[in-house]
């Protein structure tokens, strides 16, 4: 509950816990991408924006795209506990989410899905790209416009009935190309 994954070079989530299983971990994502450097104009109408992942392992499950309400660090230690945002916390283990994983739409993030991804999308392996839905894309414009703060997004889906992990590259991925991309 309190390790991070920040330092991973992929990124892993399942639906499902399942005591004494290896991959039974409850688990969701957490992501974010820095516009100061992009090159963005502030003024600049965005019409279009999608997620690419390079997909390591696909899911039977479909999950979930969500804006985060609360800032959160993501550390750089792989399986170190105190060191970023966990299923716990969102810092270095100091403060925690209002309800584990992160899952608060009062105060951790908010309920509106920003895909409209199936389960189609999760059961593909290699490059796959998720397109954003008018509200995802409105979440990218505020965003580059200065209007909400950019506090990531995190995928999640809590409700599986059988372990069934998504994994794809992370932005520590040895290959820049499998970076995930918005």
């Amino acid at each position: 509950a309190a390790f991070n994954y920040g330092g991973s070079t992929s990124i892993r989530v399942n639906p499902f816990y399942q005591s004494g299983s290896t991959d039974g971990q409850l688990t969701g994502a957490l992501l974010k991408w820095n516009f100061s450097s992009a090159g963005i104009p502030i003024d600049a109408t965005v019409t279009d924006a999608s997620l690419t992942f390079y997909v390591t392992s696909g899911s039977n499950y479909a999950y979930s795209l969500y804006s985060m309400m609360r800032d959160w660090v993501e550390g750089t230690n792989d399986a170190v506990a105190g060191t970023g945002a966990s299923w716990s916390y969102y810092d270095a283990g100091t403060n925690s989410w209002t309800t584990e994983g992160a899952q608060s739409t009062s105060s951790d993030r908010y309920n509106t899905n920003l895909w409209d991804a199936t389960a189609t999308n999760f059961n593909t392996t290699g490059s796959v790209t998720i397109p954003l839905n008018a509200e995802g894309i409105a979440v990218v414009q505020g965003w580059i416009a200065g209007s909400l703060n950019n506090y990531g997004l995190t995928i999640q889906n809590y409700s599986g009935t059988t372990v069934d992990v998504w994994e794809a590259a992370s932005s520590e991925a040895t290959l820049t190309a499998n970076r995930p991309k918005l």
